[in-house]
């Protein structure tokens, strides 16, 4: 691990150290604060729009680079355990993102838990796919749909939402994806979530947080929903690339569903990327090995958006 990611850490130790029972907003107001100090410079030249989506509080950010090609879009989930996040926290990381591909970025700022328990985000992430194809006029198989964490999985459950009205999108791509909810009793942590289940950033302990915060019953985590990987229908995602973090305690959340992808016939890759934490898309300002990292996933998004 690089140097300035250990005084990343220890920074954040030191700021928990001095706010021990920090209120939600708190940690909603430090996860924005750290996303855009450490992520993504500000790219200026983005035209953005944002908008209601009809029939929930949730919005969605047209972001539109110049000479911007009009056929094909990326559709983002974002992560925070679908507590924390939204347009504002990710602003500078969707310009990024539509600088470097050349191609317009739909934001979706889902409804956050606990003030929308679960299945308000799914809910959220059909509404916006369908405002997508049946207002804003895009084809699905123009659309490449992706995420990071927990907007991994709603990447997931919007491309399955998709396939189910014979609507495919061009592909999925997602970032260190969260896919599995059932988490475990606390003294049965194995593989990824015991092995960097402290001081790698996203701690195994946190995700019961998350889980507590969004789910409105445990019986929750069995909807497949909440918990993609037990889709019945797993076989009709389109393409998918899965970008993992390898020291993540949810990396074997994705490399399950790389696996269970494969066994149903998806054409899937995987692949981890070592010396890089949960959440590397906003450490490219401090880590070299993040910034190869997300440099590779934006290279993935090209190619894809470039297919003919």
């Amino acid at each position: 691990m690089e140097q300035t990611m250990r005084d990343m850490l220890a920074d954040i130790r030191q700021r928990q150290l001095a706010n021990p029972s920090p209120t939600l907003e708190d940690i909603r107001v430090a996860y924005r604060d750290g996303y855009l100090a450490r992520g993504p410079a500000l790219v200026e030249d983005i035209g953005v729009e944002r908008l209601p989506l009809p029939g929930t509080a949730a919005t969605i950010s047209i972001y539109t680079p110049p000479n911007a090609a009009a056929d094909k879009l990326v559709m983002y989930f974002h992560g925070g355990g679908y507590v924390l996040g939204d347009a504002q926290t990710y602003d500078r990381q969707s310009r990024w993102i539509a600088h470097e591909t050349g191609h317009r970025l739909a934001f979706v700022d889902y409804r956050l838990g606990p003030e929308h328990r679960f299945p308000c985000a799914p809910d959220d992430a059909a509404i916006a796919w369908d405002w997508l194809t049946d207002v804003y006029g895009m084809q699905p198989q123009d659309i490449v749909v992706s995420g990071d964490s927990a907007g991994g999985g709603l990447a997931v459950v919007t491309c399955l939402h998709a396939a189910r009205k014979r609507q495919a999108p061009r592909a999925a791509v997602l970032l260190y994806p969260a896919t599995d909810l059932r988490l475990p009793d606390r003294a049965d942590w194995q593989g990824s979530m015991k092995v960097f289940a402290t001081d790698h950033y996203l701690e195994t302990e946190e995700m019961y947080w998350f889980c507590d915060h969004y789910l409105a019953a445990a019986s929750d985590s069995l909807d497949w929903r909440a918990s993609m990987i037990l889709a019945p229908d797993l076989h009709l995602m389109p393409p998918t690339w899965i970008f993992g973090a390898e020291m993540d305690p949810i990396y074997d959340q994705g490399t399950a569903l790389a696996r269970m992808l494969a066994e149903r016939g998806v054409d899937v890759v995987h692949r981890g990327f070592d010396g890089v934490l949960h959440n590397f898309m906003e450490h490219v300002a401090i880590s070299t090995a993040a910034t190869q990292a997300a440099g590779l996933y934006l290279d993935r998004l090209r190619a894809v958006l470039g297919e003919d």
